[in-house]
């Protein structure tokens, strides 16, 4: 299967809980090692005519971005705003919800979207060279009973009747194993790699995991 392909890549830099400049400051450069993960392979996105849209729900415009962020954004990249962020900090899967949300017109344009959580660092690219030469519902497993959101791949179709079933403030679970039981009721077929192939930032234990 072909289509039209979103990179959708999700930024959230001023969430609620951010109380320092220094916390700031460490959010941001993890953003931008992120962003930079990503577009170190952007010439194998251009060859299969991947479109890309950055969106972030904590912030008014464009222009709340730091400089040093917005400096690592190549000029053909969309980027899609909006202080939404109402449910974020009670769930954050209901936080991503209400970005999928104001991102549905953009959705709408394409065939497939492939997520990433910009936080995390691309150790390499296999997982999305692997759906860009078979397109289809692509995940990683946490364990048994749910997806790994922080990337993954999704016909936009069913990644909008996800979003228009599942309002933001309904999310009463993670966000991973609600759209893997919405999947499995639904009975969609999908995929799985092994690995994602990336970094992902334990607050908590404040340590990077290989995932």
């Amino acid at each position: 299967m072909g289509g039209k392909i979103l990179l959708l890549l999700n930024m959230c830099l001023k969430p609620t809980n951010i109380n320092s400049l220094r916390d700031e400051t460490i959010r941001n450069k993890q953003y931008i090692d992120g962003i930079n993960s990503v577009f170190k392979y952007k010439d194998i996105l251009n060859k299969y005519g991947v479109d890309i849209c950055l969106s972030d729900n904590t912030i008014n415009d464009v222009s709340s971005i730091p400089h040093e962020i917005m400096t690592i954004i190549p000029s053909d990249v969309k980027i899609i705003t909006k202080n939404a962020n109402t449910y974020g900090s009670i769930n954050k899967g209901s936080g991503l919800l209400e970005t999928w949300g104001f991102c549905m017109d953009i959705i709408k344009q394409y065939d497939w979207v492939i997520h990433f959580e910009t936080r995390q660092i691309l150790e390499n690219f296999d997982f999305v060279i692997n759906f860009l030469e078979s397109n289809r519902n692509l995940f990683t497993l946490g364990d048994s009973v749910h997806f790994n959101t922080g990337l993954f791949c999704i016909d936009s179709s069913l990644l909008l009747k996800y979003i228009r079933e599942t309002p933001p403030m309904s999310l009463r679970v993670s966000i991973e194993n609600h759209i893997f039981d919405f999947v499995k009721r639904n009975g969609i077929y999908y995929d799985t790699a092994d690995k994602m192939g990336l970094l992902w930032h334990d607050t908590a234990l404040s340590t990077w995991v290989h995932w």
